[in-house]
């Protein structure tokens, strides 16, 4: 699902945030204005903004990086995406073993971090999954005909993989410097 033109802001929908989840209830609330699949990219990065848009309030969904690996993991296998040509660490490691996963991401520059960084920057109004249905009246500040009683989640791809406290805090670790400043307790065990 992509990123949302509203009436009011624009959503930047990472991928595996809960970004079908709101997308699917921004439509349905009936606040779209453009869907930025039609400019080629179903996950419109920050530079991708038309000029027609820039003026709107940004706002985005992240998640623990843990629980964001946990997630990418996941879904790659149950979509059947054991490798990709997208490169870097998150695409281009082929095991079905989750814990030789997370040793190979941590090898490299933090790829939750540089990735997130695509979407977001200083201007945009950041949300958090594990704590969104506290959020919601927020979102309606920021877009005032959003229906929050529309949100819905489904797909949730991660619960068939095990994570330990050991896999949490090496990845906690190698994306903290980010991750901190969104997550003020930077507390490796946060989950959803």
């Amino acid at each position: 699902m992509p990123t949302m033109a509203c009436k009011e802001s624009i959503f930047l929908h990472i991928p595996k945030c809960a970004g079908s989840a709101m997308t699917g209830a921004l439509k349905k609330s009936g606040v779209v204005t453009v869907n930025y699949r039609e400019f080629g990219t179903p996950h419109s990065k920050i530079t991708d903004i038309l000029l027609d848009h820039v003026h709107l309030q940004k706002w985005a969904i992240i998640r623990h990086p843990a629980d964001w690996l946990r997630s990418h993991f996941a879904y790659r296998w149950q979509k059947e995406w054991p490798y990709s040509d997208k490169g870097g660490p998150l695409y281009d490691y082929k095991t079905k073993n989750f814990d030789k996963f997370i040793n190979y991401v941590c090898k490299h520059d933090p790829p939750v971090t540089e990735m997130f960084q695509k979407f977001i920057d200083d201007d945009t109004i950041i949300f958090k999954v594990e704590t969104l249905n506290d959020d919601l009246d927020e979102i309606v500040q920021i877009e005032s005909e959003f229906k929050p009683e529309l949100l819905t989640f489904g797909n949730v791809t991660e619960n068939h993989v095990e994570m330990t406290k050991e896999q949490r805090q090496r990845i906690w670790d190698h994306e903290k410097e980010f991750f901190s400043k969104y997550y003020v307790d930077a507390n490796p065990y946060m989950s959803n």
